[in-house]
């Protein structure tokens, strides 16, 4: 069965639009969580136990797909204007995908990264790739 890896923030929220996006994305995969807040912010800024853990996923668990899920109304970023917030998380997340395809381990595997934005307050509105 397919691996695929998902960075994303603690918030529970997420959960829900999350799990229906991986499910409607990849259908029936295994799914590596790595969940902390502020984890897209750690990936770029290089944490060596992220990093570590990803690279894990990669490596030991056959995972051939990250995906660094961003997301609205983020406690960890705290900024209220929804338009700025998204911009400040992509520009982070984009930041920390350039990390990610640098890392030789990863470049070996052949991985892909994708970001994605995930809404939180309108239940109807669609998961987004950040590209």
């Amino acid at each position: 069965m397919e691996t695929i890896t998902v960075a994303i923030c603690m918030d529970r929220r997420a959960n829900k639009p999350v799990s229906e996006d991986i499910k409607k994305e990849y259908g029936n995969v295994e799914v590596d969580y790595q969940s902390l807040a502020g984890i897209i912010d750690m990936i770029a800024g290089r944490n060596k136990k992220v990093l570590k853990s990803l690279k894990i996923s990669v490596m030991h668990h056959g995972s051939r797909d990250i995906i660094l899920y961003i997301h609205e109304d983020c406690g960890y970023y705290s900024i209220k204007n929804p338009i700025r917030e998204k911009k400040v998380q992509t520009k982070k997340a984009k930041k920390a995908r350039k990390v990610l395809t640098s890392l030789k381990e990863l470049k070996k595997a052949g991985v892909r990264i994708r970001i994605r934005w995930v809404p939180i307050r309108d239940p109807k509105a669609v998961i987004e790739e950040i590209i």
